[in-house]
This record gives structure tokens, C-alpha cells and sequence, in this order.
């Protein structure tokens, strides 16, 4: 075909597959008929092309739309669009959300009604702009690939601040079924509330979900708890289960950019990750609000890794912080299993700030029992991140570097992040505040290394810790416990006499 009649017949198609999309207004709250919802629905799933559900409810709102019967899945690509409605504004704020939201789908508070799915052959959907709650089961349910997700309250009320009784059993406020899911984003407006839902705010079972920019646990500041149980899980369980692969929640690792998402205030654990691989948390605030120096606590593990596979926590910019995990209940970062090698294996963690949690800020907790692992001669022992030995700093040197040892594996290659805290004793279990720098080791024959590391002008009293991480043959590996602290103030020198 010659080049002009390709193009004369692509723009041709163009033209006949916009002339398919159609676009289906609601005018009323009504639970079925004439310009409902649900006959938008109906109607969207009877045309052909990437159709548009639109708001046009007379009055100035919020306007509930109160759904008795289960709304019909989406069949086919659609834009469900809240901030069509008058009066509806998309967020604008860089800390919480000032969102209008005008529409609220609102559920019976049981299991008699499902909230909005996006079936498998609604790919490339979006739901925007939207208060939806009280649905059994999900108040959105994605099971279509490259669905997006993006400027809605999901489980609270169209205030952003209200959530309402738990439906008896499990509910999920997002189910993540789909594969290349996008939930929240980078922009401002992107950003959805996932709060109050009484399972998880954030269920992902299918691969290549991006979660970012959300806040998911708090109310619309992002500084009080309105808890999800667990903010975001992530992996799914049951027999012959597809592996979920490819998760990223949070940001990039782009210094000095924006955080990922706010996970605070959820009442067993802000993130848990069952099963999958390739999973990578970065720049996310968990156990903080919003804004810097005040927490809003999950009832539980800022993270528990129960299973998976090539994890990655954080990553390496000195003087950066990546995920800031602090003020939770439980350990900042949970890896359990049971004590041998079906446990997670490879959770590599560094360049966080974890501090002023109730446990430990990294907790390798056989079949859950948590507490402070001791190290084993050659580190031969087996269970979570294989329970990896910690470094033991020891001093600082003649020319201000810090000094310690690494009892581990044989002819083997790791990673020791250095970290400051000021904070370290019975009541503040090692943990690191403030990320330095990493030095590369190699242990001996004997298992053992001694490394060095720079020492920052601090003021005395300021605590420095380390952890270890494997170096494998492609990305990283287990990471440990952290070190006991070593206070800075003391300042031994390598002949262990003071100064």
C-alpha cells in the first residue's frame, strides 16, 4: 500500500473509532433508570469505542448516589469521571488533598452489593473524581489490565474525613486483579484517599501495579488516622495462585523528589507483602503524616514481608532518605517465616530513615517471634534474609572513621550501610534516622571482614549503626538487623584508649 493510502486509511480508522465512544451522562442519584448510574452503565456496556460516564446532578451537592443492588461490571474501556460534576475540583496541595469531591457512590454497608468493577474486557478504564464506600467485598474492583485509578476517596465520605461501620467480613477498599494497574500518581491531582476500609486499603494481586502519591490510612491531611487494617498488600495466596510480579509503591529514586505514598494510621500494618517477586518500595512516609516530625502510627509492622522474593526496600543516596518508617507499633520493617529456607530470602533494605518505632527498626523473626537475632559463627543458620549476621561497629579510628567487623559467610561480598540516630538505648531499639554512606567488604576464609566508614561532624551523643546486606551476582541481597549503636560522643580510637 503506497505511504499516503497507509496514512488515508489509518486516519480513517481513527476517525470511525471515535465516532464509537459515546459519552453517557448522569442527571440524578437514583439506584436504577433514566439518567442513574447504573443505566449509564448498562448503556456504556451496549456501545462499541472508549466511552465516558459523565455527572450532571442538578444542585450544588455532594450529591450520594445510594446503591441497594450490585452496580453491573464495565465491559468495555470507559472514563467514569466525578470531576465532571459542577462544583468538583481535582487536588492541588502537595501535602494531603484539598479535593472536591460531589459524587459519593455509597453502598448498602453489607455483602448484597458490589461496588464498581471493571471487568476483564475494560482495559485502558479510568475511575476518577469519586467518594465511594459501605460496598462488601471492594468498593472497586479491577480486573482489566492498564486500568487507572486516580483522585478518588476511596472508603471515606466525600468530606474526606468520615468513614462509616465496617460491612461484616472482608473489605477491600481497591482490588488490584488487572495487570499495569496505575493507582494515584506523580501529580497532585492524581492522588486518591484510601482510608476506613476494614481489610486492606490496597489490594494487589495482579503485576506491574504502580501505587503512588496516595494517601492511604489518613484522613485528607494526611495527620489523623482513619485506618484501612493493613494500608497495601501486596502478593496472592491460595494453591496455583498467578505469581504478582513488578510492584512499585511509591516513587522514584530521584533525590529531593516528592514521597510516594502516606501509609499511617492503618490498624494492623501500613504494608504487607505475601508472595510475588520484584517488589520495590520507595519514598514512602509509614508511620508519618504528611508532613515532617509527627506520626500518625499503624497498629502493627511499618512493613511485614511474609513471603516473596527480590525485595527491595529503599535504595543508596547518602545524606537521602528514602522511606521514612517511624512511630509504628511494631517493628519499622517485619521479616518472618519459618526457620529455614522457605522464608524470604533476598529483602534488601537501605537508604531508610527507621527510628522511634515500638520494635525493632528491622526485626528477622522466625516463625514471628520477634526480638534481636544473635549471630552465628559463619553465618550458617537459616530462616528470614537467611538471618543474616549484623556488623558490630567498634570504634572510630585516629582519623575519624568509623571502624567495625563483619562475622559472615566466607569469600563472600557485602554491602555495610552507615546510619546516624540520636536515639539508642533499652527504650530505642538501633535503628538509623539519617542514612551516610556504604562501604564494600569482602570476608576472609575465617567469615570475617574489617571495614571503615566516614564519621560526619555531629554533636556528641549522636549514635552510629550499620547494617549488612549480601552482594549477589545480580541486584542485592538479605539485608540484617541493625548493629548495636555505637555512641559518636565516646570517640575511641583504633588502640581503644580515649582521646
Amino acid at each position: 500500500m503506497p505511504h499516503r493510502s497507509r496514512l488515508l486509511f489509518a486516519a480513517a480508522l481513527l476517525a470511525a473509532a471515535a465516532a464509537d465512544a459515546a459519552t453517557f451522562s448522569v442527571t440524578n442519584t437514583a439506584n436504577g433508570g433514566t439518567g442513574s448510574l447504573r443505566q449509564a452503565i448498562l448503556d456504556a456496556n451496549a456501545a462499541a469505542g472508549a466511552d465516558t460516564i459523565e455527572f450532571s446532578i442538578p444542585g450544588a451537592g455532594p450529591h450520594t448516589i445510594s446503591i441497594t443492588t450490585s452496580l453491573p461490571g464495565l465491559t468495555g474501556p470507559v472514563t467514569i469521571d466525578g470531576y465532571t460534576q459542577a462544583g468538583a475540583t481535582p487536588n492541588t496541595l502537595s501535602i494531603g488533598t484539598n479535593a472536591q469531591i460531589r459524587i459519593e457512590i455509597r453502598g448498602p454497608g453489607d455483602f448484597s452489593a458490589s461496588g464498581l468493577t471493571l471487568l476483564v474486557g475494560a482495559v485502558d478504564s479510568t475511575i476518577r473524581g469519586l467518594s465511594i464506600n459501605r460496598f462488601g467485598g471492594s468498593q472497586i474492583n479491577l480486573l482489566a489490565d492498564r486500568a487507572t485509578v486516580i483522585g478518588n476517596f476511596i472508603g471515606t465520605g466525600p468530606d474526606g474525613t468520615t468513614v462509616y461501620p465496617s460491612a461484616p467480613g472482608t473489605r477491600l477498599g481497591l482490588s488490584v486483579i488487572g495487570d499495569f494497574a496505575q493507582i494515584g500518581g506523580t501529580a497532585r491531582a492524581q492522588r486518591n484517599l484510601v482510608s476506613g476500609n476494614s481489610h486492606s486499603g490496597i489490594y494487589v494481586g495482579g503485576s506491574h501495579a504502580r501505587v503512588q502519591g496516595n494517601l492511604v490510612g489518613t484522613d485528607r491531611t494526611g495527620a489523623s488516622a482513619r485506618g484501612n487494617s493493613c494500608g497495601i498488600s501486596i502478593g496472592t495466596t491460595g494453591t496455583g495462585a498467578e505469581a504478582t510480579v513488578d510492584t512499585l509503591v511509591g516513587g522514584d529514586d530521584v533525590p529531593g523528589t516528592t514521597p510516594g505514598n502516606v501509609v499511617s494510621g492503618n490498624t494492623r500494618c501500613g504494608i504487607e507483602i505475601v508472595s510475588g517477586a520484584d517488589h520495590y518500595l520507595k519514598r514512602n512516609l509509614i508511620g508519618l503524616a504528611a508532613f515532617p516530625l509527627a506520626t500518625v502510627p499503624n497498629g502493627g509492622p511499618g512493613i511485614a514481608v511474609r513471603g516473596g522474593d527480590r525485595i527491595l526496600i529503599g535504595s543508596g543516596f547518602p545524606g537521602e532518605v528514602n522511606n521514612g518508617i517511624a512511630g509504628n507499633a511494631g517493628p519499622g520493617v517485619l521479616v518472618t517465616g519459618p526457620g529455614d529456607a522457605s522464608a524470604p530470602q533476598r529483602v534488601s533494605i537501605f537508604g531508610n530513615a527507621i527510628f522511634g518505632n515500638a520494635g525493632l527498626a528491622i526485626d528477622l523473626a522466625v516463625a514471628g517471634v520477634e526480638g534481636p537475632t544473635p549471630n552465628d559463627p559463619l553465618d550458617a543458620d537459616e530462616g528470614p534474609n537467611g538471618l543474616q549476621n549484623a556488623p558490630v561497629l567498634t570504634g572510630v579510628t585516629s582519623e575519624g572513621r568509623i571502624r567495625g567487623q563483619l562475622g559472615a559467610k566466607p569469600d563472600t561480598t557485602y554491602y555495610i550501610d552507615f546510619y546516624t540516630t540520636t536515639a539508642c538505648g533499652p527504650d530505642a531499639p538501633p535503628g538509623g534516622s539519617s542514612y551516610l554512606t556504604y562501604a564494600t567488604v569482602l570476608t576472609g576464609a575465617d567469615g570475617t571482614a574489617i571495614f571503615e566508614g566516614p564519621v560526619p561532624s555531629l554533636p556528641d551523643g549522636t549514635f552510629a549503626t550499620a547494617t549488612a546486606t549480601l552482594q549477589m551476582s545480580v541486584g542485592s541481597g538479605p539485608t540484617s538487623e541493625f548493629s548495636p549503636c555505637l555512641r559518636l560522643g565516646d570517640r575511641l580510637f583504633e588502640d581503644d584508649f580515649e582521646p
